[in-house]
């Protein structure tokens, strides 16, 4: 039995931020304003980088866990070939291709 290793707290955050950044695409279409978003988002992170208390961190995190669920889009953006995308697995399943037989009895 192989049993998962629980991921480290830079994992953790490193994840959320990815998260983070990923919802302000949602939300936010244009690119020059999301790129300020962006960077809002990092210096956020960046605030609390040094924080060295473990209920500090686990309140932050929680925090920050909060806010991805209240601002979450109610129709995020899915990449067309990602997995419920537009083109996923247009052409995935084809259909068997019958050859007529030139073997000759």
């Amino acid at each position: 039995m192989y049993i998962l290793p629980t991921p480290t707290h830079t994992q953790i955050v490193q994840r959320l931020y990815k998260r983070s950044l990923l919802l302000a695409r949602d939300w936010i279409i244009d690119y020059r304003r999301w790129r300020v978003e962006a960077i809002t988002i990092r210096q956020r992170f960046e605030a609390n980088r040094m924080v060295q208390d473990p209920k500090r961190k686990r309140a932050l995190l929680d925090k920050a866990e909060d806010e991805l669920q209240k601002f979450a889009h109610p129709n995020p953006y899915i990449y067309p070939t990602a997995p419920e995308g537009s083109k996923w697995e247009r052409y995935g399943v084809q259909k068997p291709i019958f050859f007529k037989s030139t073997y000759k009895e």
